[in-house]
């Protein structure tokens, strides 16, 4: 993704606090750009046919009909776009409907700001994978079982030699690193470097911090989490 091409993102939320709330968390995302907001599913659907985002934040509890029946409509004519369901509702068919409908993640209210932050940092590396001219098994494996938040699947195309690198890496340098870092020492591509920080994070293993450079876009600095 170039410097410029921000994933744009739309929120339909009722709430104005919560709307308020997920813009300033969404601030700490250097690779979003919040494009607009819908308070109902017709506005949903009308903002998306006019602004084209890339990942809509929907909630599911809507005053005119609910989230399903948004996505639906918005699948109707735009099958590219992407949900990241974000609602109060814990009911599991609807959960599993929602994910039936291949939305991207579902965060429960109220969602701490690093499980949001969390999400849209997995859907920007999802994107960077599927952002390439050719794709291989151990990739299609690891956004399948992604999806399905199956514990299995990180060690389907990950070596344990290399995962082992990163995580001396970590420790060796304990004012943290970038993605960019890790791929040079490693000597994987950046986008590799990220599946496997991602992998440590899913472990509890690394957390990550943003640094605002002199441009004002942050860096992503990854370090090791106490313990480990």
């Amino acid at each position: 993704m170039s410097k410029l091409a921000k994933i744009k993102l739309l929120i339909v939320e009722d709430d104005p606090m919560v709307v308020d709330i997920s813009k300033e968390f969404i601030k700490e995302a250097p690779d979003f750009q919040v494009i607009g907001t819908a308070k109902n599913g017709t506005e949903a659907v009308e903002q998306t046919r006019e602004l084209e985002p890339d990942i809509i934040l929907l909630d599911n509890c809507l005053p005119d009909f609910n989230g399903i029946k948004v996505i639906e409509k918005i699948r109707a004519f735009n099958k590219k776009v992407d949900f990241i369901m974000v609602t109060a509702v814990k009911d599991v068919p609807v959960v599993q409907e929602c994910f039936r409908l291949g939305i991207r993640d579902y965060l429960i209210k109220p969602f701490l700001k690093q499980r949001l932050l969390q999400a849209l940092h997995n859907y920007k590396c999802f994107r960077d994978t599927l952002n390439q001219p050719e794709i291989s098994q151990s990739d299609l494996d690891r956004l399948s079982a992604s999806t399905g938040n199956n514990d299995d699947y990180p060690q389907k195309g990950f070596s344990q030699i290399t995962e082992k690198k990163i995580i001396e890496i970590l420790k060796e340098k304990k004012q943290g690193v970038t993605s960019d870092d890790i791929a040079a020492e490693v000597g994987v591509s950046t986008v590799s470097a990220r599946r496997y920080l991602k992998l440590l994070q899913d472990k509890n293993m690394v957390g990550y911090d943003l640094i605002y450079g002199k441009q004002g876009r942050p860096t992503y600095i990854y370090y090791m989490i106490k313990d480990n």
